[in-house]
């Protein structure tokens, strides 16, 4: 599993178009104010993620863990 983003703070205001993200780890990993826009989330974990205040537009999650996650 990837963990580049495990922890991390994405950046305010960043926009993801498109993307495909398999095998991350996004365990603590704070998404406020972040926009997602056809993103496929695959075989992702989210845990303790911060994901309030996100913009979450088409994206598909496949196969995804979430566990004590704010939304």
């Amino acid at each position: 599993m990837k963990t580049d983003y495990r922890g991390k703070i994405w950046p305010t205001g960043a926009s993801e178009v498109g993307q495909h993200f398999e095998d991350f780890d996004f365990t603590d990993t704070n998404f406020e104010l972040s926009s997602f826009e056809g993103c496929v989330f695959e075989n992702c974990t989210f845990i303790d993620s911060k994901i309030f205040n996100m913009r979450i537009s088409g994206c598909d999650f496949q196969n995804c863990l979430f566990d004590k996650v704010v939304f």
